[in-house]
C-alpha cells in the first residue's frame, strides 16, 4: 500500500545577503556605539580610528562607514547617545511627583544635574571634546546646544506641571528653565582640571543646593 502521509514540511529558505532586519541593524548599532564609546572615551578623538572601532564592534569597514560617513559624524552620534542614555539615567521619582510640593522636586533635578557632571562618561566626552574643539568646532556646538535644549526643555516641563506656573506662557517658562539650569552650571571646564577639582565643584553645588532652589523659587514666585 502506497504511502499517503503528507511530505514534511520544507525547511524556510535561509537569507542571503541583502538588507539585514530590523532587529539585526539594532543589534549592529548597539555594537558600534559600545564600540566607540570604549574607544573614544579612552583614546580620545584623535587616538581612535574607524577602523579600530570597526574592528572592535565586529563588523565591516563598509557597514560602519554605510552608518556615519567619517569619524567626526561617528562621534557626533556618540555624543548624541551619551546624553540620551544619561536622559534616561537620570530621572528619580520625586522629579515627575507632581503632588510633592515643587521645592522638592527642583531639589531632586538639581541633584541629578550635579550628579551628572561627574560622570565619568561626561568628563571623558568633554576632554575629547576640548581637546578637538579647535579642528572640529561642529563637536562642542553640537553637545552644547542639545544638551542645553534638552535640559532646558526637561525644566520647562517640570514647572509647567507645577500648580505655581499658573498664568505663566512658554516663553516665560523657557526663560525660568534656563535660569534654573545656569544657577547649577559649573564653570567651563578645561583640560589641566583634575579629577579632585570636579569633585570640588560638586560638594560646593551640593552644599548650596538648597539656597540655590530656593532662591530661584522666590524669583519664580513659589513658595516651595
Amino acid at each position: 500500500m502506497d504511502d499517503v502521509s503528507a511530505p514534511p514540511a520544507a525547511a524556510p529558505p535561509r537569507r542571503k545577503g541583502g538588507r539585514p532586519t530590523r532587529r539585526s541593524a539594532e543589534e549592529i548599532g548597539r555594537r558600534i556605539m559600545a564600540a566607540s564609546r570604549k574607544l573614544f572615551l579612552v583614546h580620545g578623538f584623535a587616538g581612535t580610528s574607524m577602523d579600530a572601532v570597526a574592528a572592535e564592534a565586529q563588523v565591516s569597514k563598509a557597514t560602519l562607514y554605510a552608518r556615519h560617513q567619517d569619524k567626526e559624524a561617528l562621534f557626533q552620534a556618540l555624543a548624541l547617545d551619551v546624553l540620551e542614555t544619561l536622559m534616561k539615567r537620570a530621572e528619580a521619582p520625586e522629579i515627575s511627583a507632581v503632588r510633592l510640593p515643587l521645592r522638592v522636586r527642583l531639589e531632586a533635578l538639581a541633584e541629578q544635574i550635579i550628579q551628572v557632571q561627574t560622570v565619568p562618561e561626561v568628563q571623558a566626552l568633554i576632554r575629547a571634546l576640548l581637546l578637538e574643539s579647535e579642528r572640529f568646532p561642529s563637536l562642542g556646538l553640537l553637545l552644547r546646544d542639545e544638551g542645553r535644549r534638552r535640559g532646558v526643555e526637561r525644566v520647562r516641563n517640570l514647572l509647567a506641571s507645577a500648580p505655581e506656573a499658573a498664568g505663566r506662557g512658554g516663553e516665560e517658562l523657557m526663560r525660568d528653565a534656563e535660569i534654573f539650569l545656569q544657577l547649577f552650571a559649573p564653570p567651563p571646564p578645561t583640560p589641566a582640571m583634575e579629577p579632585q577639582e570636579h569633585v570640588a565643584i560638586q560638594a560646593r553645588l551640593r552644599a548650596e543646593k538648597a539656597y540655590r532652589v530656593a532662591f530661584f523659587l522666590r524669583g519664580f514666585g513659589g513658595k516651595g
